[in-house]
C-alpha cells in the first residue's frame, strides 16, 4: 500500500497537524529522525559551564545563560544549582515540530590558589516534543556529568573548558497515513566538550565582557524497529555538530544588584545528522540547512547578604531560518 503522505506538501503542521481525522497530513517518518539534531543543538549551552574574572581578581562562575559574574567563588568549596526551561520549535515544511525541554544542574567546585578553579556538575534534562508531521510525540529524558576547569590567565583573561557524558532515554511514536499507530524507545548517549577564552574590562560599576568559544558534541542513538503494523528499522545514529561563538555582556552594579544583558552568534562549522541511518523517506531533508544564530540574554544577579548570589535570566533565539527559541535560567550559588 503506497501511503499518503510522500510528497512534502502533505506533511501536517501546527495549524494542520497529522490526526486520525486528518491522516492525508501524516508523513511516513520517525521523530527522532527529525527533531534529535536540533535537540543536541539546543542541549548544549545548558548543559557546559563557564567562567570569568572580576574586578576583584578571583574567579568566578558563570554558566551561558546566567550573568556575566554569577557568583565570586571566595571560599575553598563552592557549590551551585542552576534550572533552566525552554520551548522551541520547528516550522520548516516538512518536519513541524514543537518541544519544551527543563534541565537541572547541580555543581560543587574548589579553587585551587587564587587563580583557578575545578569543580563537576551533575544534570538532569527532560525533554517533550509534539510532532505535527506525523501525529506523534517524542520524550527524551537522561542525566549528565560533566567536570569543568577555569584558570584567570591574568585579571581580566580568562581560559575554561568543560567535559561532559550523557545517559539518554527516548520513546516515541507516530500514526501513519493508514491509520496504525507505531512506537519506539532506545538508548542513546552523548559526549561534549567545550573550551572559552574571556576578556573583561571594568570601569567603576560598569564591565563588558567579549568572548570566543568552540563546543563538539556527539549523540550516539541505538537502532530499532517500531513496535506496530509495517514498521520502520532504524539503524544506529551518530549525530555530531561542531559550533563557534562569540559573544559580547555588559552589566552594571547597584547596590547589590547587578542588572546585565549580553549577546551571542554562533555557528555551525561542521555537522551531520547521520541521515543514512533512516526513519524519513530517502532523500529527504527535513530542517533548513541554515548554519547560524544569534542569542540575546538580559538578565539580573542579585548578591544577598547571606553570601548566596541569585541570577534569573530570559533568553530569545534569533535568526535561524524556519527555527524559534526562548528560554529561563534560575541559578543559585553560595560558598560551602
Amino acid at each position: 500500500m503506497l501511503l499518503v503522505g510522500l510528497d512534502a506538501l502533505a506533511a501536517g503542521t501546527k495549524d494542520n497537524p497529522c490526526s486520525y481525522d486528518n491522516l492525508s497530513n501524516c508523513y511516513d517518518g520517525v521523530s527522532g529522525a527529525v527533531t534529535a539534531y536540533d535537540a543536541v543543538r539546543v542541549a548544549l549551552p545548558d548543559i557546559q559551564t563557564r567562567l570569568s574574572s572580576n574586578d576583584e581578581d578571583e574567579t568566578a562562575l558563570n554558566n551561558i545563560s546566567s550573568g556575566l559574574a554569577a557568583g565570586s567563588m571566595t571560599g575553598n568549596y563552592n557549590v551551585w544549582i542552576n534550572t533552566s526551561y525552554s520551548e522551541f520549535e520547528s516550522t520548516y515544511v516538512i518536519g513541524s515540530y514543537e518541544a519544551e525541554r527543563t534541565g537541572l544542574l547541580i555543581g560543587v567546585d574548589r579553587m585551587i590558589g587564587a587563580k583557578s578553579v575545578l569543580g563537576v556538575a551533575f544534570g538532569y534534562e527532560d525533554l517533550s516534543t509534539t510532532t505535527f508531521y506525523n501525529g506523534g510525540n517524542d520524550s527524551e529524558d537522561g542525566f549528565t556529568l560533566a567536570p569543568y576547569y577555569g584558570v584567570a590567565l591574568t585579571d581580566t583573561l580568562t581560559f575554561d573548558m568543560s567535559v561532559g557524558y550523557s545517559w539518554l532515554d527516548h520513546s516515541q511514536d507516530r500514526l501513519r497515513a493508514d491509520g496504525n499507530r507505531l512506537s519506539a524507545s532506545y538508548d542513546a548517549d552523548r559526549l561534549f566538550g567545550a573550551i572559552n577564552l574571556s576578556n573583561t574590562y571594568v570601569h567603576n560599576k560598569l564591565r563588558m565582557e567579549a568572548s570566543i568559544g568552540l563546543t563538539h558534541a556527539e549523540e550516539n542513538h541505538d537502532g530499532y524497529t517500531e513496535t506496530g503494523l509495517n514498521p520502520r528499522t532504524v539503524l544506529d545514529r551518530t549525530i555530531s555538530i561542531t559550533q563557534a561563538e562569540l559573544g559580547f555582556g555588559v552589566s552594571q552594579t547597584n547596590n547589590n544588584v547587578t542588572p546585565y544583558a549580553s549577546i551571542a552568534f554562533r555557528k555551525d562549522l561542521d555537522s551531520d545528522e547521520d541521515a543514512a541511518a533512516g526513519g524519513l523517506p530517502a532523500g529527504v531533508i527535513a530542517h533548513s540547512d541554515d548554519d547560524t544564530e544569534v542569542e540575546f540574554v538580559i538578565g539580573a544577579d542579585i548578591a544577598t547578604q547571606q553570601n548566596i548570589d541569585i541570577s534569573f535570566a530570559f533568553n530569545k533565539l534569533f535568526s535561524r531560518d524556519d527555527f524559534d527559541k526562548w528560554g529561563l535560567d534560575l541559578s543559585l550559588r553560595m560558598p560551602l
